[in-house]
């Protein structure tokens, strides 16, 4: 058994035919109805009652629909996260020199561990630069070292590590 005859079994008890399965999963009608031969030979029984138009689950045949459903809505959640995952940009993150070879390295590690589906990219400028590309909106977070004298943000969310 295999996920694909999984994905086609399922298919088949939603459209209850062979044929708008197959159109559906953009496959031949012949593909579909050799899935599940292959499918039925393995598991060793019978799981549609063939009819004259369409098709019918079997005891047997409603009992697996009922333990791959929710194996398939778990790998299509996997899929999906993984999808949002790619469209996701990159974190955009500047530094000063110093700031990137001490402290930010250990902050980044702990971030991964939190986050590690989440992707970032570390430019180093210097603070001025940093700053500025911060304000144009170039960068999502900048690390600077020093004295702030024209703070980008005067409210409550602005922090100073």
């Amino acid at each position: 058994m295999n996920f694909k005859q999984c994905v086609i079994f399922r298919e088949i008890t939603k459209t209850k035919n062979f044929t708008k399965a197959a159109a559906n999963l953009y496959l031949t009608q012949s593909a579909v109805s050799h899935a599940i031969k292959d499918l039925e030979r393995e598991v060793g029984t019978q799981l549609f009652e063939r009819l004259h138009h369409s098709v019918q689950l079997t005891p047997t045949g409603e009992l697996f629909l009922r333990e791959i459903q929710p194996i398939l809505a778990e790998f299509e959640s996997v899929e999906a996260r993984l999808t949002d995952l790619e469209k996701q940009p990159p974190l955009k993150i500047a530094s000063c020199i110093t700031y990137a070879q001490t402290e930010l390295p250990q902050l980044l590690r702990k971030f991964n561990c939190q986050h590690p589906d989440r992707r970032f990219n570390v430019f180093v400028f210097p603070a001025s630069e940093s700053m500025l590309r911060l304000e144009k909106g170039e960068v999502d977070l900048a690390f600077i070292e020093g004295r702030v004298l024209q703070p980008i943000f005067t409210d409550k969310n602005s922090m100073k590590i």
